[in-house]
């Protein structure tokens, strides 16, 4: 195995399962459901899981408890919702608080503990809250409804949550993975509370990528990897020295050859010894 990057990674909008304390109040059907999550998001990130130091996501949908949003954020499109992003209607009744406060209780506050842990791992450098972008701009959307998107808005709270050459140096590696598309700063986003709220335990960016059909998601999913370990590579020395070649990452034939010479060192010694004492 190569040698993990220095990052903790958070997968908040990958989840398409209703909260079994919101199904007696909500008919909102499965398509309407990806349409309001961030589809292509567990192709993309999710094989990153082992290759990282810390990774955390959920299965619940967005729209019913959105891990990016403020706890005390209670507007339609808050921590739990009343409205989809394409303004649908979720409920057929609106539930109780008491019902809301107990997904928020059993999902919200779990996922955000969980991350600050993560934050805490010995060895880790930066945050990154992954998410995926509709192709063109929705209608509720901060930049011009049906405005062409880039392939990949990274943010950085406008180069509050991180230090600004790391996210230039990040912005850098995924152009050069992504040469052939655009790669925006905080534009059309500029972070979430995710990245607000956990960049005050590490660094944190966030990451939007397309869902354009122009690149696989396992296309897109291994240009990110590249541009990750380029950009660790150039920003963290110590992982740099690190990402060497050790005995598990040694391809068979090398590592065989690399034994069968220490062991012909250590046979020549015990000869030698040998000889001496005769």
């Amino acid at each position: 195995m190569r040698k993990k990057l220095p990052l903790i990674l958070s997968m908040p909008h990958s989840g398409l399962i209703t909260p079994v304390e919101l199904k007696p109040y909500t008919v909102f059907p499965l398509e309407w459901i990806k349409l309001d999550s961030d589809e292509g998001s567990r192709e993309i990130y999710l094989p990153l899981r082992d290759r990282v130091l810390g990774f955390v996501h959920i299965d619940i949908a967005r729209c019913f408890v959105d891990m990016n949003r403020a706890p005390d954020d209670r507007s339609a499109g808050g921590i739990v919702k009343t409205h989809a992003c394409w303004g649908k209607k979720l409920y057929v009744e609106t539930p109780p608080e008491n019902v809301f406060q107990a997904v928020i209780d059993k999902f919200y506050h779990p996922y955000h503990r969980r991350l600050s842990e993560l934050t805490r791992i010995r060895g880790a450098r930066l945050g990154i809250d992954c998410h995926t972008m509709l192709a063109k701009a929705p209608p509720d959307a901060p930049d011009p409804e049906g405005s062409q998107r880039p392939m990949i808005c990274l943010s950085d709270r406008k180069g509050t949550s991180a230090p600004p050459e790391w996210t230039a140096a990040l912005a850098r590696a995924l152009a050069a993975s992504f040469p052939e598309f655009e790669v925006q700063v905080n534009s059309p986003f500029s972070g979430g509370y995710i990245t607000r709220f956990h960049c005050q335990e590490l660094p944190f960016v966030q990451v939007e990528m397309s869902r354009t059909a122009e690149l696989s998601n396992e296309e897109k999913s291994r240009r990110f990897e590249q541009a990750l370990r380029s950009f660790c590579r150039e920003t963290f020395p110590e992982y740099a020295e690190q990402e060497g070649q050790t005995w598990d990452e040694m391809p068979v034939i090398k590592c065989l050859a690399a034994l069968s010479n220490r062991l012909m060192r250590w046979l020549r010694r015990v000869f030698r010894f040998g000889n001496h004492r005769g």
